[in-house]
């Protein structure tokens, strides 16, 4: 089969955050092709591209650290699902892109590099392990990373003060984070357990943020819901 989506979106950011007032815009198209392999194993291969106006992979950043007025990405993807029973689901997910950013006049970083990222994910759900309504899933992934990219900072380094002229340096710096985040997430739902519907996570992350300086961290959630 062929799936082709097409999306955009429009956000606002108040001046709460930033000194002025924040458009930013979205425009992606998603390709997709899907293969069944077997009665039991689907394969599905996307490609596209996302178009960013204000943000640049979804960061905003604004003044003289401004990453980028804007980007556009190019991308591939594929998804694996194999059905090992009536149950139960092996699922794998994986990205790349590139990404062209448009550069800033008023931010001290120029020269960006073309930009590579990545991201997979790999998985296992259960249906019906205690009751005929829950799931168990545990799943393993790396959130989106830069993989590759260079960029010049500028700065002053001295000032004749007779012309009123500046002596400037320019170093070229790695865009590429300094660890890597990768995450461990187990979820377990019931869907109607007394008329509520109740889901809890647990997640541990490594990394967070691709920062090796930020302590790992665990975090849980529960979600109760009810209809009425």
């Amino acid at each position: 089969s062929f799936e082709s989506v097409y999306a955009n979106s429009t956000l606002n950011i108040d001046e709460q955050f930033f000194a002025e007032r924040i458009e930013v815009k979205n425009t992606m198209l998603l390709n997709r092709f899907t293969h069944s392999l077997s009665n039991n194993t689907n394969l599905a291969v996307d490609f596209g591209f996302l178009e960013e106006k204000g943000s640049v992979l979804g960061s905003i950043s604004r003044g003289a650290l401004e990453f980028g007025q804007g980007a556009t990405t190019g991308f591939i993807g594929s998804k694996l699902d194999i059905h090992l029973s009536d149950k139960s689901l092996f699922f794998a997910r994986a990205s790349y892109g590139i990404t062209s950013v448009d550069q800033s006049t008023a931010s001290i970083l120029g020269n960006m590099s073309t930009l590579k990222s990545y991201s997979y994910l790999v998985g296992f759900r259960r249906n019906a392990l205690f009751f005929d309504d829950d799931q168990l899933s545990f799943t393993f992934s790396q959130p989106l990373r830069l993989a590759g990219g260079t960029a010049t900072i500028s700065n002053a380094v001295s000032r004749n003060y007779q012309t009123n002229s500046f002596t400037m340096a320019y170093n070229n710096i790695s865009l590429t984070p300094s660890g890597t985040e990768r995450d461990f997430e187990l979820a377990y739902s019931i869907g109607n357990l007394f008329g509520a519907r109740v889901q809890f996570n647990l997640l541990h992350q490594i990394n967070p943020g691709h920062s090796k300086h930020i302590d790992n961290a665990t975090s849980t959630l529960l979600r109760l819901g009810s209809a009425f």
